[in-house]
């Protein structure tokens, strides 16, 4: 008998920022496909990742914890445990009948230094709850590491010549055809393996590009798509080659999120041409964002909402407009979401109840929120980077780090979007400050105390009476 759950496919990008999507109200950028997938579905306008950094947002989208919970706080280290490598969501829908796979990036180990080939690591990889595994590493990891796409561009007699180009770091122009380039290698294997897919069982696909990570360059049409002229300025700087820099560098990271929106469109052509699209949940998002050049910063590991702000669309069965063939159009929640909410979204969607585990689980369904958000929203979403955490709510952000004086950043984000006026440490707003922090330490300890989940529910229990 065909089980007739839903099919779920997460598409995830790195560095993407909520500003850089069409649908996100940017006129500049060309993401017909990703913009037609949020009309009909849902666009979340305050989703945040649990941390502004590759591999600490990647476990916790994938176990539902936040990196003070996983033990995963930065790029380079140990993977997960087992303990929490078992409980993934991919685990869990594979044990149910999913059939799972993932392609491209997954940040679940780092060899940054050790100069490996990933295809050794496979079946490590697969104990994340995959049947299908194929990856990829960072541009610049790639010139000495080795990985899928590497050993493609090996099997085509290219990869001598990538790694010499690809040496012109950080910006580079691609010489190569857009379906040799790691994005391009991504989005055809995940086409092939929509295509291909025994649909008597559901799957779930982890479809994870690595663009618009830097170094910013993009293949064919796509690398001259965008004037560097017509690029908008990086904020709060006036530093002339600043500007400069983040105008040639947005209009690589433009050509490379257009790239990135051609596949998205190919992936839902072939999910129509099997006549199942209808029964399949689309969520697209990003590991975090990228400041590219605003304030005179680049990279991520920041608290503004350009770099722990990420877009978050969703299309698909349980969500407004129940799919694509919808003619009613898209809706925009203001809601507040974490990515850690992915977790619990993805096993809902599959009817799926979320475990009982050692560590409770802090991510709640996005559907939930949506139906009954009275009983279920977030009243505030947590973000961290070691000690120095960030807490928003409706009205403030506000960023905390006790080996850094306390307090850093307080923004009124309800007048202030852009965060121009930070309004630490000025008196009349000492009372703000205070319950903020104290918010800070209660999640903290809600968080990371903890018992056997029998006696946990004893002690509520008590504590309630």
């Amino acid at each position: 008998m065909k089980d007739k759950r839903p099919n779920i496919i997460l598409i995830t990008t790195d560095h993407l920022r909520r500003d850089s999507i069409g649908i996100y109200g940017n006129n500049i950028i060309r993401t017909p496909n990703i913009d037609k997938l949020a009309r009909n579905g849902t666009i979340f306008t305050n989703a945040y990742t649990a941390c502004p950094l590759c591999m600490p947002s990647r476990n916790s989208i994938i176990t539902g914890l936040y990196p003070h919970q996983h033990g995963i706080c930065g790029n380079k280290g140990q993977p997960v445990s087992m303990e929490h490598r078992r409980l993934t969501f991919s685990n869990i829908l594979q044990e149910s009948g999913y059939t799972t796979a993932f392609i491209g990036k997954h940040h679940f180990y780092d060899f940054w230094e050790e100069y490996r080939d990933y295809r050794e690591i496979e079946e490590q990889i697969k104990d994340y709850g995959f049947n299908k595994v194929i990856q990829v590493v960072d541009l610049s990891e790639n010139l000495h590491n080795d990985c899928d796409f590497t050993a493609y561009l090996k099997k085509k007699g290219l990869l001598e010549k990538y790694r010499s180009e690809a040496k012109n770091l950080p910006l580079f122009e691609s010489n190569f055809a857009p379906e040799d380039t790691v994005d391009g290698f991504v989005g055809n294997r995940c086409v092939e393996y929509i295509q291909d897919t025994d649909t008597d069982s559901p799957f779930f696909l982890w479809s994870s590009f690595l663009g618009p990570h830097p170094p910013y360059t993009a293949p064919g049409e796509f690398s001259q798509m965008y004037d560097p002229q017509d690029m908008p300025s990086p904020i709060f700087t006036e530093n002339s080659a600043v500007i400069e820099r983040a105008k040639r560098a947005r209009a690589k990271y433009y050509g490379m999120v257009s790239h990135i929106d051609h596949h998205v469109g190919r992936m839902i052509k072939v999910l129509k041409k099997r006549g199942i699209l209808e029964n399949t949940l689309i969520i697209l998002t990003s590991d975090h964002g990228d400041t590219l050049g605003d304030r005179g910063h680049w990279d991520k590991r920041r608290f503004y909402e350009s770099s722990v702000g990420v877009p978050l669309i969703i299309s698909g069965p349980g969500f407004p407009c129940g799919g694509l063939g919808s003619s009613t159009g898209g809706m925009k929640s203001r809601i507040l979401t974490e990515n850690i909410d992915l977790y619990a979204t993805v096993l809902n969607t599959a009817g799926l109840e979320i475990p009982e585990t050692r560590i409770p689980l802090s991510g709640r369904s996005m559907q939930s929120m949506i139906t009954n958000r009275y009983e279920n929203i977030r009243n505030a979403v947590f973000s961290e980077m070691g000690q120095w955490i960030m807490i928003r709510d409706a009205r403030w952000k506000l960023t905390y780090d006790p080996e850094q004086g306390g307090v850093r950043m307080l923004f009124n984000m309800a007048t202030d979007p852009y965060e121009s006026d930070n309004l630490c440490g000025k008196p009349e707003y000492r009372d703000v400050e205070y319950q903020l922090v104290s918010r800070i330490l209660n999640w903290l300890i809600r968080t990371s105390t903890y018992t056997q989940y029998k006696e946990y529910q004893r002690i509520k229990d008590v504590v309630s009476s």
